[in-house]
């Protein structure tokens, strides 16, 4: 029967995926805020149009787009020190990014009143706030 893998062979595994998700999905996110900003301003515009938000929705979606940018260059610094062989610092970042973004996005939802989408958010929250902690273990 074979051996199973070392637990810090598990963490390095763990790491890497947490961060190739997010990776994945903040770079689909990012590029989609880019090559769509016309019809996602107009559906912030539309979502924010009866909150105290409304002025606001275009620059925080701009921020949002920055956020969601930086995070997942941060997650592909990560993944890139990892394989590498040193501390993923970068790693660290991108997930604390994905984690504030992911944040701004349940807030910008819950004050829009899309409590649907809002669920949906949250796995992906959850999500970083692990990869968060396995890239921010010692070892």
């Amino acid at each position: 029967m074979a051996d199973l893998p070392s637990s810090l062979t598990t963490l390095w595994w763990l790491r890497l995926l947490l961060l190739g998700c997010l990776a994945l999905v903040m770079t689909d996110a990012a590029l989609d805020k880019a090559t769509g900003w016309s019809g996602n301003a107009e559906y912030v515009k539309k979502v924010f149009g009866s909150s105290r938000l409304r002025p606001l929705a275009v620059p925080l979606l701009a921020v949002l787009a920055v956020l969601m940018g930086s995070a997942a260059l941060g997650c592909l610094g990560g993944i890139v020190q990892l394989l590498l062989g040193v501390p993923p610092s970068l790693g660290w970042l991108g997930a604390l990014l994905s984690c504030l973004t992911f944040l701004a996005l349940l807030f910008g939802l819950q004050i829009g009143r899309d409590h649907d989408s809002a669920k949906g958010v949250v796995v992906y929250f959850l999500i970083s706030v692990l990869g968060l902690w396995a890239v921010g273990m010692a070892g």
